[in-house]
């Protein structure tokens, strides 16, 4: 997945080139069980270290030793360049108060976790090589119905509680099976139609056991964090009416302004379920300070709303080859900004260690021409999402006349025709990336030549032709077309900043179909007037982008981007919603193919099949692949330039914080 920047009038600077004796090491990144990375090495790791902080805290008596507070198996994570040393805190900045879209990767840790590969990353699911991570160990049966897990052996919350089976009996049981709780099981609990059976088989190894073949679970664990199968009980079961009378739980549930009929609400505020490390944040959850959890940096502090400061967790699962107990860097400091100038500013001031997430390309030359004189380096990583900008189109807006319209694939053909993806790669991505239809990228399982190409050519006088062909006349001034039934076409696209070109590429886009005659109106609108507009089925056409171009992706085969009646109806077995056309319904059937079936093999012809559908039917237009997102990092930090040579997905970085360091001056 190679980053083009042709034409891109950035000034390059030299900055030296990654060393260490892990750069060019096959087992560079990757993440060993401690007992399997013993019998492979040369030398093995007889002792553990930890960081000073956390020697003076055992000195005292705070802290048990560290041989007491690792696992039995702990997880060894071979650094990406070189062994690090302890110290400093990370500083970062954020636009959100109640969220992070750093920390739910900075601060994660994963049941599962993927091999760091070029191409592969997490949200994408493209075959990459799952290596353990909170669980050590698992294997399933032929059928992929049964599915055998082992929690890491001697695993300890934050507080130092050990980490059972019980968490998970609680998690399911109680959490996830409680309908007051969660009122619609998760996707995965209700495979197959039935609810998943839990068997527990010792203190830490358990099953999960499906209705329905499910080929897919295991790679769908790949980035599940540990609060999708496992819950800190003995801290959790205070808020929990099954095991804490309402009276009890009554003082704090009226200052969180719960009554005791409001149990459930109760529960999710305290943290019970969902707990993303996105949105764990101080704001959203008012006991975040005391919740143990497995990751590793522990929420101390918020001197301002939005701003935070988090330590290392003592009891941290991961060392690296030397026996060193990870993360190196002692804390994360977040400081909250109001607007993306602030954060350039802070950037290009030296007040910030590491920014990556919403960082316009266009500010590429901006951070290239500063580098020189400035304490950090920037380079081009690829992009989390592959298609930075994509229009989805809603088969079923509410307006007949619209929706008879947009559900003639001609009408969607004759908008991608219309498209000149050229100028919108060289205007908003700066001749980086390649012109494409929404498809897998090219080293995918689905990829296949002419997926990305479908309909991808800016011809507008093939557009004209098929939307003559449709019958849309011209207005009396020839400037617009018409609906069948004699009134002007107008079309929205509607939008808000979930990504920064969302917005000027939908200027874009209505200037191009403005040119073959359809009206457009551009409305940016805030989240919650967004989604609205989404649940109700009024938006028609939408700005959005594509995590992995994957027919694993729910959103992309019967989410929001194919509209809910059709879901509702694939979701009940035809009981509810509305029955889809016949090419919808191979949608459908090829997808439950992808999930179920235990065979590689038979999944990736399904999903191949899914976008062999999609490239004639477009219910989705893709622009540009392939775009970069600039990564800025102080010049201190180490164990990160070399992504840019292994080509690693920006969040594929920062998914190794724990092993970054900052070195001495």
């Amino acid at each position: 997945m190679a980053c083009s920047n042709a034409g891109n009038p950035a000034v390059a600077v030299d900055k030296p080139a990654p060393e260490g004796p892990y750069v060019d090491d096959p087992m560079s990144s990757k993440g060993y069980n401690f007992d399997d990375y013993q019998t492979f090495i040369d030398q093995p790791i007889v002792s553990f270290k930890e960081a000073p902080l956390l020697q003076k805290r055992v000195m005292t008596g705070e802290l048990p030793p560290l041989k007491e507070r690792l696992p039995d198996n702990p997880l060894v994570m071979v650094p990406w360049e070189e062994i690090g040393r302890y110290g400093g805190r990370l500083r970062y900045t954020e636009f959100t108060i109640s969220y992070d879209h750093y920390l739910r990767h900075f601060n994660e840790a994963q049941l599962l976790e993927q091999m760091p590969e070029a191409g592969v990353a997490i949200y994408k699911w493209m075959g990459g090589t799952v290596q353990p991570g909170v669980l050590e160990y698992w294997e399933q049966n032929e059928e992929a119905t049964v599915f055998t897990l082992r929690i890491r052996r001697g695993l300890k919350w934050s507080d130092g509680t050990p980490v059972t089976t019980e968490d998970v009996r609680y998690c399911v049981e109680d959490v996830i099976f409680n309908e007051d709780v969660m009122s619609v099981l998760p996707q995965w609990a209700r495979w197959g139609g039935q609810p998943v059976q839990l068997e527990i088989l010792d203190t830490h190894t358990f099953r999960l056991i499906f209705s329905k073949s499910y080929g897919l679970f295991i790679p769908r664990m790949i980035g599940w964090r540990w609060h999708q199968l496992m819950l800190p009980k003995h801290y959790l079961k205070r808020f929990h009416r099954d095991y804490t009378p309402l009276s009890q739980m009554r003082p704090i549930m009226e200052r969180y302004g719960y009554s005791e009929t409001d149990w459930g609400r109760f529960y999710l505020t305290m943290g019970g379920v969902g707990t993303a490390a996105g949105g764990f944040v101080p704001g959203r959850y008012p006991n975040i300070g005391e919740y143990p959890t497995l990751d590793p940096w522990l929420h101390v502090a918020q001197p301002n709303p939005g701003d935070y400061i988090l330590e290392r967790n003592p009891y941290y699962y991961k060392i690296d080859p030397a026996g060193n107990q990870l993360p190196y860097m002692d804390g994360l400091v977040r400081t909250f900004v109001s607007d993306l100038q602030i954060q350039n500013l802070k950037i290009l001031g030296n007040e910030t260690d590491l920014q990556f997430q919403f960082i316009r390309l266009s500010d590429f030359p901006l951070f290239k021409r500063n580098e020189a004189k400035s304490s950090y380096w920037v380079m081009p990583l690829p992009a989390w999402q592959d298609y930075m900008l994509i229009f989805p189109i809603n088969l079923l807006t509410n307006d007949p006349a619209i929706q008879y319209i947009l559900s003639d694939v001609r009408f969607r053909q004759a908008l991608s025709l219309a498209l000149n993806r050229n100028e919108i790669k060289e205007a908003l991505f700066l001749g980086f990336g390649r012109e494409a239809q929404l498809a897998p990228l090219p080293g995918s399982p689905w990829h296949e030549e002419g997926f990305d190409t479908a309909f991808a050519d800016y011809d507008p006088d093939r557009a004209h032709q098929l939307l003559d062909e449709m019958g849309l006349a011209w207005d009396e001034e020839h400037r617009y077309r018409l609906r069948p039934d004699g009134k002007p076409l107008t079309l929205r696209i509607d939008y808000y900043d979930v990504t920064p070109p969302a917005g000027p590429g939908s200027e874009m886009a209505a200037a191009f179909w403005e040119e073959v005659g359809i009206n457009i109106q551009v409305q940016k609108m805030d989240g919650a007037r967004y989604w609205q507009l989404q649940g109700a089925g009024d938006n028609q056409i939408t700005a959005w982008w594509a995590n992995g171009a994957e027919p694993i992706d729910y959103a992309f085969t019967g989410g929001f981007l194919m509209t809910f009646p059709w879901q509702q109806w694939d979701n009940t077995q035809g009981e509810s919603g509305r029955t889809p056309p016949d090419w919808v319904q191979a949608v459908y059937k090829n997808r439950d193919i992808l999930f179920s079936s235990p065979s590689a093999e038979e999944r990736n012809r399904a999903g191949t099949e899914i976008f062999r559908i999609h490239a004639e039917h477009l219910w989705n237009i893709g622009t540009v692949a392939d775009v970069p997102v600039p990564f800025v990092y102080s010049k201190r930090l180490g164990n990160i330039t070399v992504a840019e040579q292994r080509n690693q997905y920006a969040i594929t970085v920062a998914e190794a914080a724990e092993q970054w360091f900052f070195r001495e001056e």
